[in-house]
């Protein structure tokens, strides 16, 4: 999702989920991916790029410290369990 930030004048681009079939891992298929995302933020201006992911996914964390990201201490997740009734 591209996002236009309310409280700086920057766009931010939130990857919400990656995934590449098994048969198609440790080929190089997630880091393309998100190579060419960040590419294509840069093309558009967009100077932030976020991603999460667990904090016990160690594939995900390792990618994502491969391709340039960097854990941000001041960032915290929460999800909202929300039972429809």
């Amino acid at each position: 999702y591209e996002l236009d930030m309310y409280k700086k004048e920057i766009g931010e681009m939130f990857l919400y989920e990656i995934a590449v079939k098994p048969e198609y891992r440790q080929m190089g298929v997630a880091t393309a991916l998100i190579e060419f995302l960040k590419k294509v933020c840069v093309d558009r201006g967009i100077k932030e790029m976020y991603v999460g992911t667990s904090t016990d996914n160690e594939p995900a964390l390792k990618l994502y410290k491969s391709t340039g990201g960097e854990a941000d201490p001041d960032i915290a997740w929460f999800v909202y369990s929300l039972n429809h009734k």
